[in-house]
């Protein structure tokens, strides 16, 4: 969840895809993305790390 707002449905697999996605990139840059892991269908997203690790 992104506030209020559900960017995609984690049922259709393209979260699974896009969190495997931010893992790699975490890893080779270094810097974590404020993306949490997947618990009951949701994952907590951190704006400001988020918006950090864009910059970087």
């Amino acid at each position: 969840m992104a506030g209020d707002r559900t960017p995609w449905k984690p049922s259709t697999g393209a979260s699974r895809l896009f969190l495997r996605q931010v893992a790699v990139h975490q890893d080779e840059v270094g810097v974590a993305f404020g993306i949490g892991p997947m618990e009951a269908d949701e994952c907590q997203i951190g704006p400001t790390a988020f918006a950090h690790a864009l910059l970087a």
